[in-house]
């Protein structure tokens, strides 16, 4: 689904996969996020399910607030632009795995 990049207080950065999850999703969008992250001691603590409730449809460019939490605590506050059509319907989510320090 795509890739992500987090950098740490102290310069470090890491990338991760990331996998969308949704019950309906249909349509072609690119989509482009940032945020912050929250209740991250480790690296590791990023790993996992982050699930949100919504319903929403974007059409040309849009942009999104989304907050979501995963179980080990850690908190993510994204802001998303996405381009092209998409209809989504449910509980969405992010799965992120694969997090790896860059050299």
């Amino acid at each position: 689904w795509g890739k992500g990049k987090m950098t740490m207080f102290d310069g470090s950065t890491y990338t991760f996969d990331i996998k969308g999850m949704s019950a309906i999703d249909l349509g072609i969008s690119k989509v482009e996020a940032t945020g912050t992250i929250y209740n991250m001691v480790e690296s590791k603590d990023l790993e996992g399910t982050f699930l949100a409730g919504e319903a929403g449809i974007t059409l040309g460019v849009g942009a999104s607030a989304l907050a979501m939490k995963n179980s080990n605590g850690v908190i993510l506050k994204l802001t998303s632009k996405q381009k092209g059509l998409k209809l989504t319907l449910a509980p969405e989510g992010l799965n992120i795995t694969n997090i790896m320090r860059e050299e």
